[in-house]
């Protein structure tokens, strides 16, 4: 599409879409669909890009060639024309028919000069004489004139007879009688009437407007003029919608008209009007009909309005910010536990480290004092053994000792009881040494067995009566789950023993539905203060984190005849 076309396209666009906000305001979203829909159409016809093929000849583009400037006229009268083509405030050249005229000036490569003549006649004698080349407002009077060429109608407009929205139907021309009938003084009209119908009483006006002011007061009953001049006119002024009450036979044509010497024009000029599609044409009669109007704004309206707007923008604005203030504190707040967690996390890391350092300490220095030890005088008493074999002693059933610088005789049945002590006692060491790694009853009997066993030897070890109340769970828990609710067990006693001067532990352990509960209770003197963000409390970060890992939950509160209560609650 060429840029003529594209302007007046996103024009219409940009009126269509005011018209539709109005028609919100006004009559509803039901109406106003019907406002919108060519608005969408034609912000999208906005955006195309249609390319026009023109089959001129070689010898029409040899003809343009010679001839690449062509004189226009145009009447030099404010308005007389308007909406077809008229000068505006600015002294520019406007109407529907001055956009054909840029539209064939892209298309052709021509450039139109226009020249201003004081009236309609005078345009024709200049077009007689050559002092211009071509008109766009002659009607088409006599087409027998052999000294002028026209075009096929650019614009056909209808002669109707307009009336009030109450005025009665009038069924023709004929049947107009006592009718006060308004036409415009030299109009197309007039000369219609003159001609066909010289019966009829004609009230004249001098301007379409005029002719529009009398029929809204009732001053004539019926105006004839060409509807899209007096539809226009009517938009212009605001004045109330009238009524075609019938139409006539009638239409005003608007041609191009030239010169006789540049007849060759008009076939290229009638290709580039045929190249236009509908559409086009239709938005290029739109842009002047229902487009070019000036209305007065109501102030009073559109400040209401803008203020309206106005306010809500500012509740808008108002409830971004809040909820922005809003998230920007959970975002400092979440910030901090993440910060917090991540410490916590680091020095559990840092626990858990030493506790395993620890833990290889204290397996090192059992081994050492109490395995090493016994293996040594294990190896001593074998060596000797082996020692007395060798040197023949062993028939006398005879060990050789020294006591207090004498030499005494053992028994040698008393020395392999003390070696056999001594294989003993480095058994118990070693399983003592895999119970702390990990109890065997835990593995061999499952995790009920094994709690029976941790509460007894708790209760053998620290002096504090304990109670176990556990079902039968072994069926349908993991060795993991069983292994992170032994440790938690295991310590929590450890923490009562050490910081809750208990004299009574309750442990429960039972099945729920799709879980297991466990809850330890204790009535020594309670959580002390900022207990869960105390430097170095370890112990409940470390049984957390196994609930956490199992997919569980764990509550730790005080309990109800004092002490604390701790619960967790782990799906199976």
């Amino acid at each position: 599409m060429n840029n003529i076309l594209r302007q007046m396209v996103c024009s219409m666009f940009s009126y269509r879409l005011s018209l539709t906000m109005r028609t919100l305001n006004r009559q509803g979203i039901i109406k106003a669909r019907w406002f919108l829909l060519p608005t969408l159409l034609l912000g999208t016809f906005c955006l195309a890009d249609d390319v026009v093929d023109l089959a001129i000849s070689d010898s029409e583009r040899a003809w343009l060639a010679q001839h690449p400037v062509i004189l226009h006229g145009v009447v030099d009268q404010a308005r007389e024309h308007e909406p077809f083509e008229y000068y505006d405030d600015h002294g520019r050249y406007r109407g529907l028919t001055s956009d054909y005229f840029q539209i064939l000036a892209e298309q052709l490569g021509l450039k139109f000069i226009e020249i201003k003549k004081q009236s309609l006649p005078a345009i024709g004698a200049a077009l007689d004489s050559g002092e211009i080349d071509i008109a766009s407002y002659l009607p088409l009077v006599d087409s027998r004139r052999i000294d002028r060429e026209y075009s096929e109608p650019i614009i056909r407009m209808p002669i109707v007879l307009l009336g009030r929205v109450d005025a009665p139907l009038i069924t023709s021309l004929f049947s107009i009688g006592s009718e006060i009938i308004a036409v415009e003084k030299y109009s197309y009209a007039d000369r219609i009437l003159q001609i066909n119908h010289p019966d009829i009483n004609i009230k004249y006006v001098d301007s379409t407007q005029d002719g529009l002011r009398a029929l809204q007061k009732a001053e004539v009953d019926v105006f004839i003029h060409n509807a899209f001049s007096a539809e226009f006119f009517q938009r212009k002024m605001g004045l109330s919608p009238f009524k075609i009450v019938n139409t006539t036979p009638y239409t005003f044509d608007i041609h191009f008209t030239v010169n006789k010497n540049l007849a060759p024009l008009i076939p290229i000029l009638q290709k580039v009007m045929a190249g236009l599609s509908e559409r086009e044409e239709r938005l290029l009669f739109d842009k002047w009909i229902n487009i070019q109007v000036e209305r007065q704004l109501d102030w009073r309206t559109v400040i209401f309005w803008g203020g309206l707007c106005l306010l809500v923008v500012l509740v808008v604005i108002g409830g971004i910010l809040i909820w922005n203030r809003h998230l920007a504190s959970e975002v400092a707040v979440r910030t901090v536990e993440l910060e917090n967690s991540s410490n916590e996390l680091r020095d559990l890391a840092r626990h858990m480290t030493r506790v395993r350092e620890d833990e290889k300490s204290m397996l090192a220095r059992e081994i050492h004092d109490e395995l090493g030890h016994t293996l040594t005088a294990l190896s001593m008493g074998m060596r000797r053994l082996e020692g007395l074999f060798k040197s023949g002693s062993m028939e006398q059933n005879v060990f050789a000792a020294e006591e207090s610088g004498q030499a005494i005789g053992v028994p040698i049945e008393n020395k392999f009881r003390e070696l056999i002590n001594l294989v003993k006692e480095a058994s118990r060491t070693s399983r003592k040494i895999m119970s702390d790694l990990r109890p065997g009853v835990l593995e061999d009997l499952g995790l009920t067995a094994a709690l029976e066993w941790l509460v007894h030897e708790f209760q053998t070890q620290c002096d504090i009566e304990c109670t176990l109340f556990a079902d039968d769970i072994s069926a349908g828990i993991s060795d993991d789950a069983a292994t992170a609710l032994f440790r938690i067990v295991q310590e929590s006693l450890t923490n009562i023993a050490k910081h809750a001067d208990a004299t009574h532990i309750t442990v429960s352990l039972k099945r729920e539905t799709a879980a297991i509960v466990l809850c330890i209770v204790d009535d020594g003197k309670g959580l002390s203060r900022n207990w869960e963000t105390k430097e170095g409390s370890f112990g409940l970060k470390g049984m957390r984190e196994r609930t956490l890992a199992l997919g569980g939950e764990l509550h730790v509160e005080p309990a109800e005849d004092g002490g604390v209560s701790l619960r967790l609650q782990v799906p199976i």
